[in-house]
Formats: C-alpha cells, structure tokens, sequence
C-alpha cells in the first residue's frame, strides 16, 4: 500500500517567488486601515478640524495610541521577513511594503475627507517615542523613494543574483535616514495644545535623501559590476594582442606552395 500522500510533508522550496499581489493587499488594507483610524481620532480630538495637527492626546489615549503604531510597523515588518528568504530581499520588501502603505494611508484620506488639501499641509506623522510634524510632502516623497529602491532591488533578486551591499553602505543609508527622522522630531509635548513649528528643516530632508540615494546608488554600482559576465584570461589577452599589436599572432592557413 502507498503512503498518504494527502499528509506528505512538503518541503519549502527556497527559490519559490513570493505572492506580490498577496503582500500589496497587506500594504493596501493597512493604508486603508490606518486611515479609519486616524479619522475617528481626529473626530474625537478635534471636532471641528480647526487644530490638527496641533492637537493635545489625553494622557489615557496616547499610550495605547503608540502602542498601536508600534504593533503595525511589527505586522509590516514580519510580513516583509517572511516574503524573502534572503537578508537584502526582506530588506527590500520592507521597504516597498512600508512605503506603499504609507502612500495608501493619505490616499484614503484624500479620497473619504478631502485631507490634505495641498501637499504642504502639516502633518501629525507618529507618536514613537516623541511626536513627528512636517509637511505631506516629505514622507510621501520618501515612501515614493522607498517603493521605487525596494521595488528595484525585488526585481534584481528574482533574476536569481542576491543584491550585496557592503558596510559604507549601510552606514550612509543610516545617517540619511537618521537626518529625515530628525527633520521631524520636535520640541513639543504630546499631551498638549501647541503651535506648529516655524519652519520645517528641509535642508536637513535634503541632506538625509542626497545620502540615502548616494548609499543605494553606490550598492546599485556594485551589484552592476557583479552581474557582468567575466572574460576569461585566454580571450581578453588575445583580444588584447589583436587591437595592440602585442602578442602572438594569429596563425595563417595555408595552403602548401607548388614546388
């Protein structure tokens, strides 16, 4: 008698494409999501919508507030790191799936209460662990940027070469990053009524984008030069010879001279 194949086992098979469709519904209905969330907290806090985002969190709101925005970046973050097998590729998921949601969450604010209005509206990005403000416009760019990098390395590994990135890179990578975060964190208390900043820093988002592009333009480089198919030894010195001159010379044919 046969095995039961119905409750064989199956092996994981590494190689196997992930479910993009099925990873870009996550990031979708996240976006979506978070915006339902946010408009029942702005409807609680600000009634009128003459204050966001300078709006006060009571102090029995804020934590579970944060609490919720670190469970979500979990849920994206361990949805990432199992679509790939390999460190660079969970990376890169990461950051497509991140960057989508992000896009997907003022989309669908747009669409159900027609904010923002311009892209230079001030924002109330995150409550972890210090309040971030700035413009619509700088994470938007910056989750385009990520889509778009991620999107790129995900397209390079499913050729079947890991994308490799070497140390400077990533610590490029973490200084831009760190001046984009910075360029929102500001001296304000959570819990309280304040003015909106005087201006946003947006020298500082430049620099922190000019050295992030600069990390990835450099990996991208390199993994360029990887994939080129080396010449062999034998072939580039007789191409060598050919053009310069110097080498053996090609053997003639032919034929013997009548005698």
């Amino acid at each position: 008698m046969q095995g039961d194949s119905v409750n064989r086992p199956q092996q994981f098979d590494a190689g196997q494409r992930p479910r993009w469709d099925l990873l870009a519904s996550l990031a979708v209905a996240f976006g979506i999501a978070e915006a339902v969330v946010v408009i029942h907290l702005r409807s609680f806090l600000d009634p009128n919508g003459d204050r966001f985002p300078r709006v006060g969190f009571p102090a029995h709101l804020l934590r579970p507030e944060q609490i919720r925005e670190a469970a979500t970046l979990v849920v994206l973050g361990a949805a990432a790191g199992l679509s790939m097998p390999s460190p660079s590729g969970r990376l890169a998921a990461g950051l497509c799936l991140f960057g989508a949601w992000d896009l997907v969450y003022y989309g669908a604010l747009r669409l159900m209460i027609g904010w923002p209005r311009t892209l230079g509206d001030w924002d109330l990005l995150f409550l972890l662990p210090v309040p971030w403000l700035g413009p619509v416009y700088a994470p938007v760019v910056i989750a385009v940027t990520m889509v778009v990098a991620g999107g790129l390395v995900l397209r390079h590994e499913a050729h079947g070469s890991s994308f490799r990135v070497r140390p400077w890179h990533l610590v490029l990578a973490a200084l831009g990053g760190g001046l984009c975060i910075s360029s929102f964190l500001h001296d304000l208390p959570p819990t309280a009524l304040g003015p909106l900043p005087h201006r946003y820093p947006v020298e500082r988002w430049i620099a922190g984008l000019a050295l992030g592009l600069a990390a990835y333009a450099g990996a991208w480089r390199l993994n360029i030069r990887r994939a080129r198919p080396a010449v062999p030894a034998a072939v580039a010195s007789s191409t060598a010879g050919a053009t310069t001159g110097i080498g053996p010379a090609p053997r003639e044919s032919r034929s013997p001279a009548p005698r």
